[in-house]
């Protein structure tokens, strides 16, 4: 009795290694609202996020600069929480390497750099994770491996 021996694994591995040769590219919009979603999840906890605490509150100083009512730390007009948790922000960033491999996510709000690393009259409040939450870093490879897989 013939034996057939059907190669199934090479044609599913020559789609897995075309689809690897675009690098990033076809995930970008996925991974990048991903990316936002974490930002946006950073504001939330008040910078909580992949660090021991929150960031630290308004110097009565300032509150009292900016007057009566309720200010979020990091989130006074909106503006610099919109540009990292929003792509329709006109300070959005997101931009894919030459190279396909890396995607960069981010803000374009000029002030952003004094809140991420501090001034001399003003703590850091660091928008960018000191590192990314492992959950989320799982988040982003199950959806890179779903597509990429299915």
């Amino acid at each position: 009795m013939p034996v057939t021996v059907t190669d199934n694994a090479t044609p599913m591995l020559e789609a897995i290694r075309a689809r690897l040769a675009r690098g990033l590219e076809p995930y970008a919009p996925e991974l990048e609202a991903a990316a936002r979603g974490m930002f946006e999840r950073e504001f939330e906890s008040g910078g909580a996020l992949g660090r021991s605490g929150r960031w630290r509150e308004l110097s009565p100083a300032t509150m009292r600069r900016k007057g009566a009512g309720a200010w979020d730390v990091l989130d006074n007009t909106g503006e610099l929480r919109a540009s990292l948790a929003s792509p329709e922000s006109p300070y959005a960033y997101a931009q894919l390497s030459p190279d396909l491999m890396t995607l960069a996510v981010g803000t374009l709000v000029p002030y952003a750099p004094y809140h991420q690393f501090g001034t001399r009259n003003m703590p850091a409040r660091p928008l960018v994770p000191d590192e990314v939450p492992e959950d989320e870093r799982r988040r982003w490879t199950q959806l890179v491996s779903d597509r990429l897989l299915g």
